[in-house]
C-alpha cells in the first residue's frame, strides 16, 4: 500500500492543499488545475498557447497526455521550477506516447476545458501534430476518478495515479474510430480545436469545417448531434468565408 504524500512516490508533496483558490496558467502542453480537498475542480485556461515555436510544440504536442498538477494555487509557494505533475489522463504512464485511439488514450489535443465536475478535451490540434483523432472526449463525474486528499494508494499497476476514462465521445461513433468527416453534418467534427462549457452548454470549434457546433445540454451519448451551428446556414455547409477590411464600416 502506498500513502500518497510519501517522498518515495511519484506524488510529491502533500496531495491536496487547503487553500483559497486563484486562478491558473496554462503552460505549453500540461494543464495545470487546483483541486481543494472536499470541493469542485476548477480549470483555468481552454486553448494550448499560440506563442510556441512550431517545432518545439510539435515535439511536445505528440501523443498529448494532460498531466494535471493538483494544487490549489499559483503563488511562488505552490509551484517550484521542473516540479513533476502529480496526475496524469490520456496515457498509461508518465512517459508512455500510445498513439492509439481508445475512452483512456489521447492524441494530440489541442482544446481543454471545466465545468459541472465534466471535463471536455479537443482531441485534435491546429499544429499538424499527430495523431489527430478529430473528435471531442467528456469526461463526466471527474472528481470521482481522482484520489482523495488522504487516499491510500493500492501499487497494483504501472502509474495508480494515471487515471480518467471518457464516458462521452463526440464526432466519432465510438473511441476507437478516429476518421476524418469531410462532408458536414449535425454531429460529425472535422479538427476540432477548442471547447468551452458552463456546465450547461457545450460549444465546440469545428475548426476545418469553419464552424462551432453548441448542445445545449452536456451530450450524454456517443456521437450526439449538436443543437446549434454559429458560422454557417445550415448543419451540412462549411464554406469557408473572407471577410475583406474594406466590408468593415468606419465609425
Amino acid at each position: 500500500m502506498l500513502q500518497a504524500g510519501r517522498p518515495n512516490l511519484l506524488i510529491p508533496g502533500s496531495f491536496f492543499r487547503r487553500r483559497r483558490e486563484r486562478a491558473v496558467p496554462l503552460s505549453h502542453t500540461r494543464v495545470p488545475i487546483r483541486l481543494t480537498a472536499g470541493r469542485n475542480v476548477r480549470l483555468s485556461g481552454a486553448i494550448i498557447g499560440p506563442n510556441l515555436h512550431r517545432e518545439r510544440l510539435l515535439s511536445r504536442m505528440k501523443c498529448i497526455s494532460l498531466l494535471l498538477m493538483g494544487a490549489v494555487g499559483v503563488s511562488a509557494a505552490d509551484f517550484t521550477t521542473g516540479q513533476a505533475a502529480r496526475l496524469v489522463i490520456g496515457q498509461e504512464t508518465f512517459t508512455s506516447q500510445d498513439t492509439n485511439s481508445s475512452a483512456t488514450i489521447l492524441g494530440a489535443g489541442g482544446g481543454v476545458a471545466y465545468a459541472a465536475n465534466t471535463l471536455f478535451v479537443a482531441d485534435s490540434n491546429r499544429v499538424g501534430a499527430t495523431p489527430s483523432n478529430h473528435r471531442v472526449l467528456v469526461f463526466t463525474n471527474l472528481s470521482s476518478t481522482l484520489p482523495a486528499p488522504d487516499a491510500v494508494l493500492v501499487n497494483n499497476s504501472k502509474c495508480p495515479v494515471c487515471v480518467g476514462q471518457a464516458s462521452v465521445v463526440l464526432g466519432q461513433p465510438d473511441f476507437t474510430t478516429t476518421t476524418e468527416t469531410l462532408a458536414a453534418t449535425q454531429s460529425g467534427l472535422r479538427l476540432p480545436t477548442a471547447v468551452a462549457s458552463d456546465g450547461v452548454h457545450l460549444a465546440v470549434a469545428d475548426t476545418n469545417h469553419n464552424r462551432v457546433l453548441i448542445w445545449n445540454s452536456i451530450p450524454t451519448f456517443n456521437d450526439q448531434a449538436a443543437d446549434v451551428v454559429v458560422g454557417q446556414p445550415n448543419f451540412q455547409s462549411s464554406r469557408e468565408r473572407r471577410i475583406s477590411p474594406a466590408s468593415f464600416s468606419r465609425t
